[in-house]
């Protein structure tokens, strides 16, 4: 593909992470705002809507306690490096 072309992207949903620290630095930063999140014991799943209008669900294992609802500002990045 060609630079400014659109291309369709597929992620796991384990692979988007979360911002926890609020600090608003690193590679592949984006914000998205909390639509839903729910509790599913070892971890939660949120449903997160992008700037552009696109939603992502995402999920984590074992999250640290955290203050964000629905209506959050939330931001998020994808690593460049596989650790898992």
């Amino acid at each position: 593909f060609k630079a400014g072309e659109k291309v369709a992207l597929s992620l796991r949903p384990e692979a988007v992470h979360i911002d926890w620290m609020k600090s608003g630095q690193g590679e592949n930063q984006f914000k998205t705002t909390v639509e839903y999140l729910t509790y599913l014991g070892e971890s939660e799943q949120f449903l997160l809507k992008t700037k552009g209008g696109e939603s992502l669900k995402v999920n984590f294992y074992h999250a640290p306690e955290h203050d964000f609802h629905v209506g959050s500002e939330v931001g998020c990045f994808i690593s460049t490096i596989n650790t898992e």
